[in-house]
């Protein structure tokens, strides 16, 4: 049996595309007990295999007093429950803020979710 591709756009995306692995996290900022700066804790949602794609040009998304620059996007099979606002992609130490996930054919098989990177992962300084 073969793999019918789908096609979004110009992008043709095959379930064998699916080869990179990405971790979906919550975020939430903790408020500090002595110190003015919140911490922020992200908890892993799910862990996925995902298409990835970096658009030709930037494309700007605009919403009510917002500009959000995509820098990548992600196809992955359909995931209920993923809000853009405070879930995150964590692939290969590089953390993204999700901009928006669009459901791409509208019968809950594929999304796409448009991306901004935000950089490396911090990892906590070791004493010595």
């Amino acid at each position: 049996m073969l793999c019918k591709p789908k096609k979004f756009g110009r992008f043709l995306v095959r379930a064998g595309d699916l080869k990179h692995r990405i971790t979906l996290q919550k975020r939430e900022l903790k408020a500090p007990t002595v110190s003015v700066d919140f911490l922020e804790v992200y908890t892993d949602i799910a862990t996925v295999y995902a298409a990835i794609d970096t658009p030709n040009a930037k494309t700007p998304f605009s919403e009510i007093n917002t500009t959000e620059t995509i820098t990548h996007l992600f196809f992955i099979r359909f995931l209920a429950g993923i809000e853009p606002k405070n879930t995150w992609i964590l692939h290969q130490e590089q953390r993204y803020s999700i901009v928006q996930i669009v459901n791409m054919s509208g019968l809950n098989e594929w999304l796409r979710i448009d991306c901004n990177i935000k950089g490396n992962v911090q990892k906590p300084s070791s004493k010595w």
